[in-house]
């Protein structure tokens, strides 16, 4: 399969006040013209399974992070897109780089403790072990064209 011509960016969002701020980190650096850019949210979680109404609301929640993160993208790139991919976060992350034929994966850290990664794990430590591209971690929004 031969290599795009444009420069893609994948960014992970799960509408938290730390993907939000690697959306605009993102939006605020300088790329190239031809660049490319998908937003991800992945649907399912570890504390599955839930009662059938749960499940049914956290899907109408996913979809409106993925069309807000869209919407958000398409301001700096219009044919920015979102999707909605049905695995665990780090997961669904990898599988859509790879299927974007992504150049970076852009996603934030919300920073917890040792205490809570030892239980909770680490979506953005374990997308940094197992990227196939490079990945930018955002703790905070970064502007640097101001």
């Amino acid at each position: 399969m031969p290599e795009p011509d444009d420069f893609r960016v994948l960014v992970a969002t799960d509408g938290s006040t730390h993907a939000r701020a690697a959306i605009a980190t993102a939006r605020t650096l300088l790329w190239p013209a031809d660049t490319r850019v998908r937003a991800v949210v992945a649907r399912r979680s570890r504390w599955s399974p839930l009662r059938r109404r749960a499940v049914d609301a956290l899907r109408g929640h996913f979809e409106r992070v993925a069309a807000g993160a869209g919407r958000t993208l398409r301001r700096t790139w219009p044919n920015a897109d979102a999707t909605v991919v049905d695995a665990l976060p780090v997961d669904a992350i990898l599988a859509e780089a790879r299927r974007f034929r992504a150049k970076l994966i852009v996603l934030g850290w919300r920073g917890y403790g040792p205490m809570a990664r030892l239980f909770m794990g680490s979506v953005s430590r374990g997308v940094v072990r197992h990227a196939l591209c490079p990945v930018l971690v955002v703790r905070r929004r970064c502007d640097i064209r101001t």
